[in-house]
């Protein structure tokens, strides 16, 4: 079992946590829950972070996204491009736009990533309020992303959502 399901089976059951019936743990594999009835209906894995790294490190457009993400106007930009569904070509539009000058080189980074994440919300985040177990760098991203999209999102520390599973997986061993 990895951190990521010691945080789910926190969130099973436990009045600690605010009840929704989607929950999503961003990491450089994104992975994310619909929960019904205290249980995992079904669970669900993106590659968004993997694939910003990828692209950042490998891709024709890495030189445009070495700048810092941050959850400002060109990370919601990003998002609200994602709706339209054409992920490929709105990457691919970064190095246009720096070409072209259209948008300020540090901005880039921000709305590639609004993109990916964008998309991966889109995917998956299937209710109205989403639970984002997540650190201090990604939970702000989702949030953003998610308010950006007209979703709530109830945000936990993905430590002490381990924590509170281990909790949970020692109780259910007694």
């Amino acid at each position: 079992m990895r951190g990521e399901e010691v945080q789910f089976l926190a969130r099973c059951g436990s009045g600690h946590y605010l009840q929704t019936p989607c929950s999503a743990s961003p990491a450089p594999t994104a992975k994310w829950a619909q929960l019904v009835d205290d249980a995992i209906a079904s669970f669900e894995t993106a590659m968004t972070g993997e694939m910003f790294d990828l692209l950042r490190t490998h891709a024709l457009i890495a030189p445009q996204l070495q700048g810092e993400i941050k959850p400002g106007s060109a990370f919601r930009e990003g998002v609200a491009a994602a709706r339209g569904g054409d992920l490929l070509g709105g990457l691919f539009g970064v190095r246009a736009d720096a070409l072209l000058k259209r948008r300020p080189a540090n901005q880039m980074a921000s709305y590639a990533s609004g993109l990916l994440i964008g998309a991966d919300c889109v995917a998956h985040a299937t209710h109205t309020v989403v639970t984002v177990l997540a650190d201090n760098r990604l939970g702000p991203l989702y949030a953003t992303a998610l308010d950006e999209l007209g979703i709530t999102s109830r945000n936990i520390d993905s430590q002490a959502a381990f924590v509170a599973g281990i909790v949970a997986i020692r109780e259910l061993s007694r």
